[in-house]
């Protein structure tokens, strides 16, 4: 072997192992920072329920029953209140006023492990709940902590969803009845991530952790719902 190449090779495989010393980090502070905006965002809703007495519920309905008012620009009331201010309540979220917002999302409701919100300035949330009879967030009608039978600490309360396509003012979240009970199915809207370590979660006692890629259908539908049984058996979480 030419000394040349061997003179290259010595000196560039500190910079492969820097490299991709350097990738790993960035990869941690951002799936940290992610967790961050779980505590942020489960802060405000506890906040909303000690107010309220309840958690917000998913969406707020017109008259016919239409959302017209997402959970999370509720929660503004209680970290932006020049925001808050701004948003009319008199129209839908995408009502000729409100629809000026759409580009100012709160950087709390954007995880930096969506490849998309690095990419390109998004105004998608990478943070839903999970929307349905029997969940934490029953449709319009809000929930409160006594009426979680389940442990708080297997119940769900926030979910990631990665790439979501939902603008963080739309009365849209998972769909229980139209949701895959797979994790990161990239065929229906799921509880979904791109972190290797699974997709992030926050309970109702307020602890955050990560779903094990493993975890069965049958675990996480009793995990979204507030009185679907305690989780059985092992690998439920990582």
């Amino acid at each position: 072997m030419p000394m040349s190449i061997l003179i290259c090779g010595l000196c560039f495989a500190p910079l492969a192992w820097f490299l991709g010393m350097t990738n790993e980090s960035r990869r941690m502070a951002r799936s940290s920072n992610c967790f961050v905006n779980f505590s942020y965002i489960s802060v405000m809703l506890f906040d909303y329920h000690n107010r309220y007495g309840h958690f917000p519920p998913a969406y707020v309905a017109d008259r016919n029953g239409k959302p017209m008012h997402s959970w999370r620009v509720l929660l503004l009331e209680f970290t932006d209140t020049s925001l808050y201010n701004a948003y009319n309540f008199n129209e839908p979220w995408d009502g000729p006023n409100n629809r000026k917002l759409a580009d100012k999302m709160p950087s709390f409701y954007a995880c930096p492990n969506d490849h998309d919100i690095r990419s390109t300035p998004t105004t998608s949330t990478s943070y839903v709940v999970v929307v349905g009879p029997g969940t934490a967030f029953p449709d319009n009608r809000p929930a409160a902590m006594t009426d979680v039978c389940d442990p708080s600490d297997q119940t769900i309360l926030i979910a990631e969803m990665v790439n979501s396509g939902i603008n963080w003012m739309e009365p849209r979240d998972l769909d229980m009845n139209r949701m895959s009970f797979m994790l990161n199915d990239t065929s229906r809207p799921s509880i979904s991530s791109n972190d290797p370590g699974g997709p992030g979660v926050v309970f109702v006692d307020g602890k955050k952790k990560r779903l094990a890629q493993d975890l069965t259908r049958d675990a996480l539908r009793a995990m979204i719902t507030i009185d679907g049984g305690a989780i059985e058996g092992p690998k439920s979480f990582p």
